[in-house]
């Protein structure tokens, strides 16, 4: 049920949510899939041995973002959970600077 984003072969890790317990906390960010195919990206709000509840950014129609928990999802209804790995700060600075390698080379 649950695979780190950046797994190659994406090992399966858990199977029931008292397994994840360990493995997640409050403000890991996940890519659940529910049982009918939809993704919802957000942060774990609470895991309880039968519910998980994420919490997702909502911009509002002036603009503002904010932050909404969402009902929470129980077991039954989730198919699969992906734990998004945040980039390190070595990859986002090769990144940049590829970027303005590319950049300085137009001129």
């Amino acid at each position: 049920m649950l695979v780190p984003a950046s797994a190659g072969a994406q090992q399966q890790i858990s199977t029931s949510f008292p397994e994840l317990s360990g493995q997640l906390e409050a403000g890991d960010t996940l890519i659940v899939t529910d049982v009918n195919g939809r993704k919802t990206k957000g942060e774990l709000g609470t895991l309880t041995p039968s519910s998980l509840e994420l919490i997702v950014r909502k911009t509002e129609a002036d603009g503002r973002e904010t932050r909404v928990r969402l009902a929470p999802l129980l077991e039954r209804d989730v198919r699969r959970i992906v734990l998004e790995e945040p980039d390190s700060v070595v990859n986002g600075a090769l990144i940049g600077l590829a970027a303005g390698a590319r950049v300085s080379l137009r001129f």
